[in-house]
């Protein structure tokens, strides 16, 4: 079964180059190409589209107004923000915007096709190169009784952020594959979201990640 990728790029040189990275896989069917957000959200208005390698600075339409225009519209969408920009600014405004993968732009293609497998699994995926994850909040120690999250939440939480799957946390927290994903709901209806992306959005307001 094909993947169908939209790629969304200002940069007719950074499209061609993605296409080639992901031709040697015949999983990945790339169905358009785009050189703005408003042209991405057609796209997706009239085929079915899997997951969005989406710029973040482009004309017309910037990748954050795109984002969230097809997070809403089509919420089964996978969107990876795939830009130069290394910063907490505009790694923030694409998580809130819906997108559940961040990837620099330097990334091999195996790290993009890494990314990819781990955002269709469910999962995220965060680049490793960005400076910013460093010391995002680090600072800040969330208050749990204000978030009414216990400690092993927070942790399942912050592992989830990093983009492990429901076995890597159940390794890593030596707990069970179902006491995992009880957590995680748990987490959402505390929280108020359905969404790997809400889940996201709510980490990052409250100094989570």
């Amino acid at each position: 079964m094909h993947i169908n990728i939209l790629i969304v790029d200002d940069h007719q040189l950074m499209i061609d180059g993605i296409k080639n990275a992901l031709d040697y896989d015949e999983n990945f069917k790339i169905i358009g190409e785009a050189n703005n957000g408003l042209d991405a959200i057609s796209i997706c208005k009239n085929n079915l589209v899997d997951l969005i390698l989406m710029d973040v600075s482009m004309p017309i339409m910037n990748g954050e107004k795109a984002t969230k225009i097809i997070s809403n519209l089509d919420p089964k969408i996978k969107i990876i923000a795939l830009t130069m920009h290394d910063d907490i600014i505009h790694l923030n405004k694409m998580i809130h915007a819906g997108a559940v993968g961040y990837l620099l732009k330097s990334a091999n293609k195996v790290e993009l096709k890494n990314a990819i497998l781990k955002v269709l699994s469910g999962g995220t995926y965060f680049s490793s190169d960005i400076k910013a994850l460093e010391k995002v909040h680090d600072h800040i120690e969330p208050d749990l009784t204000d978030l009414k999250l216990t400690e092993r939440e927070i942790e399942v939480i912050q592992l989830i952020a990093k983009g492990n799957s429901t076995a890597d946390i159940s390794n890593k927290l030596n707990i069970s594959s179902r006491t995992v994903q009880k957590h995680r709901s748990n987490i959402m209806e505390k929280i108020g979201v359905n969404s790997i992306s809400g889940l996201l959005r709510y980490a990052f307001a409250h100094g989570i990640i």
